[in-house]
């Protein structure tokens, strides 16, 4: 027996020990077996019809290799160690391959932001390539919110797109700018396609989304560019153009020294330029003039001397030019990129590994604040490096330009003592020595102006972007939907569909199911079990001699009576009660005195359930004197005594009239004068009493009976109640509990009743209803 400590709540009925029973589990879930491949039928479909129109997501990826032009350094140490942390350097081109600027870029310049679906039975599918008809945005940035919409092929010459009825090959205006329609097949055009024109920003935001780049390993140069597409040709056109506007930009940041050096030269050379060309007419008519073709040995060797003295003087104004330039460009607070100056001329190898680390520098700073403005952490580090490098710049450009401005002073005094001695030299022939002389430098220095030019130009062109693609983009495979996790998705959701729905259908409930838990939790026996019949709904009496499980099962309630030690003089008195009406009380005492009455035993019916009577009413009997007389004094015990007649040994003592004090009534003395007197006429006195949990006229009841059938009914008694029986039964206020499981639902599964601890088939050879069991 279980200790009255024992609390039961009303979600399951706990048992002594914490084990799972299996067994049990198993049983409870098999007559659910067919709503299985029912529900795993109905769901797999589901997801085939799913996956039929669903549209597939592809993936697309390329390999590329970025910093390709570091790789060559290995050879100087200084720019191995200079340049260091290539895991930086490939986070870095790694955000700038998915960077909102280069995207928005490459949406632009292929007006990516017009997407054409054709409809289909169910779904839409989208388009890429091979189009019947395009559509062609003048500027991609003039849309400003999202158009979508059907278009119709009016005429050949006509389309036409949310209302509007736009001419073929012309440029037209439109809601969302300046417009070209233009057919590529009129055949293959129906009016089954439509058009959405997503503005730039959300185009943008989209392909973004769908964009991933990551190192293949962490400290590796190599990166995998993945894409989602619901168009592989889309995808394919969108990786290639994005790597090559990719190289475009880092060739175009690459060459803005060379382009401002080919500038600095143009600019220059047009000034020598006109120079040279004045001297050249100077001498041109100097020569007519004066009739002077050829000059003295003395004079050609002064000459020539002058000409190599006024080169390098010419060579070392332009260095100081360009010194001046870079000076201001190191001074200047503006670092556009216009502004980057040349070095043309200069040779000194700390300042032009000086200026290398500048524009490295500043390159670094350009692209970080394309990439993540100016409140990124990285830019405030390049920043302080910049700051620290253009101290030691001009302190270069100073001491270079000392020893410049020392070179020119000592090639000015060599001059001039040419020229001195030039002047022993006859007039005609000095004059034209002098300006022999002058078109000697401006042509040098326009020969060396056109050499520099040429080497920026070649070098310009030289240049490459800096990655590589090792594996070109190429379709990876449909990664949604994927047939066989959606398929894994609707098994999963159909067996939990079917766990919850027998879950909440079998475990979850408040309700007595289980006899053997029932003897467990409240420590009383179960002395019989009554299947549900509808018959038993429909008639008050189910004979025992019916071939009937329940009327098996009656017989066998009757022969377990026979185990109750109950009083041996006189007749035996039941008291019949359960927790609450509706639970079989009535039915139970009927069947049970008719089975008792059939192997010649006298039994009497007291319907003592004086305020709502239902024993009379099932028997479908008058109303007459009952217990409410003979307790008033209305009537004696053989005037409410009631044989009947379609049972022989059976009689009745009905209520009688509803009284306003039932229990005040019970208690005054005559009922157990009354119960005296029946034990010696009848063997077997059934009290039908009212329920026990709620009222007390069981309790009082009780003091007269030798023994108590509480009446559990299947699925309709609460668990809370159970306490309710184990507390009477330890303080044994009804006299010898025995329970009666009434209303046992049979599943349709051989061997399996729900009453029972795990079933077992009742009535071998009877049927439900005389019928044969399906």
């Amino acid at each position: 027996m279980i200790s009255p400590t024992n609390d039961l709540g009303n979600n399951a009925i706990q048992e002594d020990d914490s084990s799972i029973d299996l067994k049990r589990i198993f049983f409870r879930i098999l007559p659910y077996w067919p709503l299985f491949p029912i529900v795993i039928i109905l769901l797999l479909a589901g997801a085939r019809f799913y996956l039929k129109y669903q549209v597939p997501v592809y993936q697309l990826t390329t390999r590329l290799v970025v910093n390709d032009g570091e790789q060559e350094k290995g050879n100087n140490l200084f720019q191995v160690f200079r340049v260091n942390n290539p895991d930086k350097e490939t986070e870095r081109e790694k955000e700038i391959l998915q960077s909102t600027s280069l995207i928005t870029q490459v949406v632009k310049d292929n007006q990516l932001n017009v997407r054409w679906t054709k409809k289909g039975r169910v779904a839409s599918i989208p388009q890429f390539d091979n189009l019947p008809l395009e559509l062609l945005l003048e500027s991609p940035d003039s849309v400003k919110k999202m158009e979508t919409g059907p278009v119709k092929l009016v005429a050949v010459n006509r389309v036409e797109f949310k209302g509007v009825i736009y001419p073929m090959d012309s440029l037209v205006g439109s809601s969302f700018g300046k417009i070209r329609w233009h057919l590529n097949d009129s055949s293959q055009f129906t009016n089954e396609w439509e058009l959405v024109i997503m503005p730039l920003k959300s185009a943008t935001r989209l392909f973004r989304g769908q964009l991933t780049a990551a190192p293949i390993t962490k400290q590796s140069s190599l990166i995998d560019l993945s894409l989602l597409e619901t168009v592989p040709a889309r995808g394919d056109f969108f990786l290639n153009a994005l790597l090559d506007q990719y190289g475009k930009n880092n060739v175009a940041f690459k060459n803005r020294v060379y382009q401002n050096t080919v500038r600095f030269v143009e600019e220059r050379l047009s000034i020598v330029s006109d120079e040279l060309n004045g001297v050249e007419s100077k001498l041109q008519n100097f020569k007519s003039k004066e009739g002077i073709f050829n000059l003295g040995a003395q004079g050609e060797m002064y000459l020539n001397r002058l000409k190599e003295t006024d080169q390098k003087s010419g060579e070392v104004e332009v260095q100081l030019t360009v010194l001046q330039k870079i000076e201001q460009y190191v001074n200047s607070r503006n670092r556009s990129v216009e502004n980057v100056p040349a070095t043309l001329g200069l040779s000194d190898p700390i300042l032009m590994d000086l200026l290398n680390q500048l524009y490295q520098a500043e390159f670094e700073a350009d692209k970080m604040r394309k990439l993540s403005g100016e409140k990124n952490p990285q830019l405030e580090v390049l920043n302080e490096s910049l700051q620290k490098l253009r101290p030691s710049i001009l302190a270069s450009i100073k001491n270079l330009r000392i020893n410049l401005q020392s070179t020119k002073d000592k090639l000015g005094l060599e001059e001039g003592l040419l020229t001195g001695q030039l002047k022993n030299i006859p007039q005609k022939e000095r004059s034209l020595l002098e300006i022999s002389r002058q078109q000697q430098i401006k042509n040098n220095i326009f020969t060396y102006l056109l050499q520099k030019r040429e080497e920026s130009i070649l070098s310009a062109a030289a240049q490459v972007p800096n990655y590589r693609v090792i594996n070109a983009p190429e379709l990876s495979g449909q990664v949604a939907p994927k047939p066989i996790l959606t398929y894994s998705l609707a098994l999963a959701f159909a067996l939990a569909i079917l766990i919850i729905f027998i879950y909440l259908k079998e475990f979850t409930g408040n309700k007595v199911l289980f006899s053997d838990e029932l003897e467990k939790a409240t420590g009383v026996t179960v002395l019989g079990e009554l299947v549900y019949s509808k018959r038993g709904e429909e008639e008050a009496v189910i004979m025992p001699s019916e071939r009937l499980m329940i009327a098996e099962q009656l017989r066998d309630l009757r022969t377990n009576l026979s185990y109750i030690n109950i009083a041996k003089e006189g007749g035996q008195v039941l008291l019949i009660t359960s927790s609450i009406s509706g639970e079989g009380k009535s039915f139970l005492s009927i069947n049970l005195a008719a089975a008792l009455a059939r192997v010649e035993k006298k039994v009497l019916i007291m319907e003592c359930d004086l305020r709502k009577p239902m024993v009379t009413k099932k028997l479908g009997l008058p109303k007459g004197k009952g217990l409410t007389d003979y307790l008033i004094g209305a009537a004696t015990a053989e005037e409410i005594i009631r044989p009947l007649q379609q049972f022989e040994n059976l009689s009745l003592i009905s209520s009688g009239p509803v009284p306003p004090n039932p229990v005040e009534l019970l208690m005054n003395g005559r009922f157990e004068t009354l119960m005296t007197n029946l034990r010696t006429k009848f063997d077997y006195i059934l009290i039908d009493s009212p329920p026990a949990a709620i009222l007390t006229d069981a309790k009082v009841l009780a003091m007269v009976a030798d023994s108590t059938l509480y009446v559990v009914r299947f699925n309709y008694t609460p668990l809370h109640f159970v306490d309710f029986i184990r507390q009477q039964a330890l303080r044994k206020t009804l006299p010898r509990i025995n329970l009666v499981f009434n209303g046992v639902v049979r599943k349709k599964v051989p061997g399996y009743g729900y009453g029972q601890e795990y079933g077992y088939g009742y009535g071998y050879g009877y049927g439900q209803d005389n019928k044969k069991s399906k």
